[in-house]
């Protein structure tokens, strides 16, 4: 029978394994080729190191004793070679089992090795005395091997068939079916003490593994630890970075839900992040403000990759109405794929558009009165010209002939005073024609259509310095003009302006013993600069507004 020492052994030893973690071992095929085990929630190469090196070792003790039990039988009973049968099949078992074990086939090892060794002990139990076969102690260490290596399935198959076994072993000795066997001590003390040694191997395996399994949930522990630590610290990053942006920003998942807001949102829209948070856009739309479906399928869109931008009427918790500027952008929020959107207040921006509008159409109604205003003038002006061009013309013309007839028929008869009236009464008539012709000028260009094109002002200018020479030919003045100033305007008016100048520039630097005129252009930072010298009498500058104004004269000729 076996000894109940031995069975509180194995009690202790079964229930101390099942004690420790003992995830099923599934072997799968390796990267490098072969079989290795994987072990659910433990690092997969110590796994497949403990039970290869287990297996090895199993299968280098079955030899041994194998061949331990061999020579035994060969010195205790040499007449009884029929009994040699159980360790050479035992051998055999190991063999089979180390060339799986060395193709790295762990599982077919694994099974070759238990059902042979169980089959070996079942049939050494039946001969050697049933119940109280020393090779019945083998059972335990077959069961315990198959739950590490193969799983609890397995165990409890092993477990299954042997209680069968000793069932129907205790059913053979109550009938005395079973063959007599002789009470042979020595070799009860080699099965035994080869069992116990076993065990202890077991048992060192088994602490072992512990251990390192152990040493490993604490590596992982540490980790996840470290990972809980770096992750607490990049969420308070995250939020941090969140919370300073000025914009309101809004977490949304396909169903457009809001995961999370920040406190730009929180204080555009006056409710607390709580309250946002699980609703929709809907929640916080103005109502009639928004058209609901295009926010959806722009959504949609941004879903798939477009960038959208819109104008969407939110609504604060006061209830008051705004605008804001909202631009939506695909994302990634802690691994989940999000819409990520960023809205600005647009209130003001808003308040200043409706002003502009305002302006320009106030803007508007000035200048079409403006212009109606300006058109009278100029119909006012027209009356005046026509008027100045039939009604003065006329009297100026005669005081100017018979002034002149004076002077040629009656000079003799007039003293030098008289004279130098009458040469003043010609010069303010003569006068007063040119400037009648200056308004009649005037009249015409406020009625002239401006034509912007480009003209070539040197050329312009050379021209006129031919005709106002041609006309003029006692100047004296030495003209210098510039090539290639070119600018964009009215052809006429610019012939105009620049005419004028010259002129100007002739007869108050006529007087200068070397009278010299100079036309240019130059670049600045406002643009380009044109311009008319002379080195005539000149003028104050504090007067240079007035330059162009009509009827204006800065000094005497």
């Amino acid at each position: 029978m076996i000894s109940g020492e031995a069975i509180g052994v194995y009690w202790c030893l079964l229930h101390w394994y099942t004690l420790l973690p003992q995830p099923e071992i599934n072997w799968q095929p390796s990267t490098q080729g072969g079989l290795m085990g994987v072990a659910a929630g433990n690092d997969e190469t110590i796994a497949e190191e403990h039970a290869v090196a287990y297996l090895l070792l199993a299968i280098v003790c079955l030899a041994a004793g194998s061949v331990l039990y061999l020579v035994t039988l060969l010195i205790v009973v040499p007449d009884q070679t029929t009994r040699l049968a159980g360790p050479l099949s035992l051998l055999l078992v190991s063999g089979l089992a180390k060339y799986f074990h060395s193709r790295r086939k762990i599982r077919a090892a694994t099974i070759v090795l238990g059902i042979g060794l169980w089959s070996e002990v079942t049939i050494m139990s039946v001969i050697t005395g049933g119940l109280g076969a020393p090779a019945l102690v083998l059972y335990p260490l077959i069961i315990l091997t198959a739950s590490w290596l193969l799983g609890m399935r397995h165990a409890l198959a092993f477990a299954f068939m042997s209680v069968l076994v000793c069932v129907l072993l205790a059913l053979a000795e109550t009938w005395h079916l079973l063959p007599p066997v002789s009470n042979r001590p020595v070799m009860s003390l080699l099965i035994q003490s080869g069992v116990l040694i076993f065990t202890a191997v077991i048992a060192n395996r088994i602490v072992r593994s512990y251990q390192a399994r152990l040493g490993e949930v604490r590596h992982l522990t540490q980790q996840l630890d470290n990972r809980v630590t770096a992750l607490a610290s990049s969420e308070t990053s995250y939020r941090d970075l969140f919370n300073t942006v000025n914009e309101a920003i809004y977490i949304l998942d396909r169903e457009g839900h809001f995961l999370d807001v920040n406190d730009g949102a929180v204080l555009m829209y006056g409710h607390p992040r709580e309250r946002l948070i699980g609703h929709t856009p809907e929640y916080v739309s103005a109502p009639g403000r928004n058209d609901l479906a295009r926010v959806r399928i722009m959504m949609e869109r941004a879903f798939s990759g477009e960038q959208q931008h819109f104008e969407f009427w939110g609504l604060r918790a006061n209830g008051e109405a705004f605008p804001k500027d909202v631009r939506l952008v695909r994302g990634n929020w802690f691994g989940q794929e999000v819409l990520i959107a960023t809205a600005n207040d647009i209130t003001e921006q808003e308040k200043a558009k409706e002003e502009i509008q305002r302006l320009a159409t106030d803007l508007e109604r000035k200048v079409s009165t403006r212009t109606a205003e300006l058109t009278e003038a100029n119909r006012e002006l027209e009356s005046f010209a026509y008027s100045i061009s039939h009604d003065l013309r006329a009297p100026l013309r005669g005081i100017d002939g018979f002034s002149h007839l004076l002077n040629e028929e009656y000079r003799d008869k007039i003293d030098s005073q008289g004279r130098d009236y009458l040469d003043r009464i010609r010069r303010a008539a003569q006068h007063m024609g040119s400037l009648i012709d200056d308004i009649l000028d005037l009249s015409r260009v406020t009625r002239l259509e401006l034509h912007r094109v480009s003209v070539d002002l040197s050329q312009l200018v050379e021209e006129l310095v031919g005709e106002l020479t041609r006309s003029k030919p006692e100047s004296r003045a030495a003209v210098s003009v510039e090539p290639d100033c070119v600018a964009e305007g009215d052809p006429q008016l610019l012939r105009m302006m620049l005419q004028n100048l010259l002129e100007n520039a002739l007869k108050y630097s006529s007087r200068n013993v070397s009278p010299r005129i100079e036309f240019g252009c130059e670049s600045t930072d406002g643009g380009k600069v044109y311009f008319v010298r002379d080195n005539g009498v000149g003028f104050d500058m504090k007067y240079a507004d007035r330059l162009f104004a009509p009827f204006q004269r800065l000094h005497k000729p």
